[in-house]
């Protein structure tokens, strides 16, 4: 049978079973759990032994067995009866301080004022040199009187599955958030009285599926290590293939 969704999975040489199924299981077990995961296979092995399951019939044993049949059917979709790829990256990461917003505003006594660019930067300066007077040991990178908001702006060139955002910022605090919709660009707002230092995707290195990991992460401020780090690796490598080539 030629149809993948009846397929008898004892059928299969053990080779097509790993490019089939290897990866797929990995994300499974990420989103999933491994507990869910094993529980799944249990009811995979006591409905299915000593008879012929077919591929559809693993997906189904998985769906009861974890109770979570998006997650699942997604995961199929993609990369059991799909071939579309899978390419997240971080395309921006930066901050900027928060300021009062522009235009007209009333008060509760109906007065009504504008507050211009002019008046922005003025009434800025003076709440920073108050607070500066207040904290004399603060440092021009503290937040004062106005936080910092940072944006990381993602995005997803491929199949939608989840993925994790690691965020760290200058003062070592961290936060993940699990980026599970349909949106293609997507930007995460964060208010600290610090700056963020990086980002990353799949901070568990995890998604072993996605086509370019190089751009999963990302730093405010450009980092040449990792330049050199991937010079160096490629001249390494170049290196290694032409010595080979020479003792032949």
């Amino acid at each position: 049978n030629n149809d993948p969704d009846e397929r008898e999975l004892d059928d299969m040489r053990p080779e097509d079973w790993e490019e089939l199924f290897s990866r797929p299981e990995r994300d499974l077990e990420d989103l999933l759990g491994r507990e869910k995961m094993e529980e799944a296979f249990k009811l995979y092995y006591a409905r299915w032994k000593f008879r012929h399951p077919s591929v559809a019939d693993l997906r189904d044993a998985l769906i009861d067995g974890s109770g979570q049949p998006d997650i699942v059917n997604r995961v199929f979709d993609s990369q059991v009866y799909g071939v579309e790829r899978i390419d997240d990256s971080i395309v921006k990461v930066d901050s900027m301080r928060q300021r009062p917003l522009l235009g007209l505003f009333e008060d509760a006594d109906g007065k009504v004022t504008e507050v211009t660019e002019e008046s922005r930067d003025k009434t800025m300066e003076d709440a920073r040199k108050a607070w500066k007077e207040e904290n004399p040991d603060a440092k021009d990178e503290d937040a004062g009187p106005y936080p910092w908001i940072s944006h990381v702006l993602v995005r997803r060139d491929g199949d939608r599955l989840p993925a994790k955002l690691k965020v760290v910022f200058e003062d070592d605090s961290e936060e993940v958030i699990e980026w599970d919709d349909d949106a293609r660009w997507k930007r995460f707002t964060f208010t600290k009285p610090v700056k963020i230092r990086s980002a990353q995707l799949d901070p568990d290195n995890i998604r072993y599926l996605d086509l370019n990991r190089l751009d999963n992460s990302r730093t405010r401020d450009s980092n040449p290590s990792a330049v050199r780090q991937f010079v160096a690796a490629t001249a390494s490598a170049a290196q290694t293939f032409f010595a080979l080539m020479v003792n032949l």
